[in-house]
């Protein structure tokens, strides 16, 4: 939005023109800012799935290759609030983006002391049921495609709000 100057006299016509030029303004501000805020939301969708599909989806040998991860990534902006959210329901998300066991522990997550995440010492046996088989692991490396995506888009924040405000 560009800057917007009011100029007015002391008349009572004046004044009165002036404060409607400001509510029409203000209004104009507040549309910008909740396109703002979906437009963030929207850009943080399509960045988590970048992430999903680089960390996750393009490794071979990676487990989580049913796509159910990356297709449950949502996002939405409640303008009664203010705020905007991405968010994951998929169960085994958290697994993903902090990895488990001793191979997460060898190159932990950025942040997981402040997430309260603990690594596991030992190896442990699960079935699959995509190979019908028992299997042995001693976890996964943490693939951070939240932390990673919130960092892109921080950085992107700048750019996208002279965008909108253009």
């Amino acid at each position: 939005m560009a800057k917007k100057v009011v100029k007015f006299s002391l008349s009572p016509e004046s004044i009165t023109q002036a404060l409607n030029d400001l509510k029409v303004y203000k209004e104009q501000y507040e549309a910008k800012r909740h396109m703002l805020m979906e437009v963030i939301v929207a850009r943080g969708v399509q960045i988590v799935k970048e992430e999903l599909q680089e960390l996750v989806y393009s490794q071979p040998g990676e487990e989580y290759r049913t796509m159910a991860l990356l297709e449950s990534i949502q996002g939405e902006y409640d303008s009664k609030t203010g705020t905007g959210r991405i968010w994951t329901d998929n169960y085994y998300a958290p697994f993903v983006e902090f990895g488990t066991g001793i191979t997460g522990g060898q190159a932990p997550h950025p942040e997981s002391g402040i997430h309260g995440w603990a690594y596991g010492t030992e190896g442990w046996f699960y079935y699959n049921d995509r190979v019908d088989s028992v299997l042995f692991t001693v976890g996964f490396r943490s693939r951070p495609f939240m932390y990673n995506a919130a960092k892109r888009l921080r950085s992107e924040i700048p750019r996208i709000v002279k965008e909108v405000f253009a």
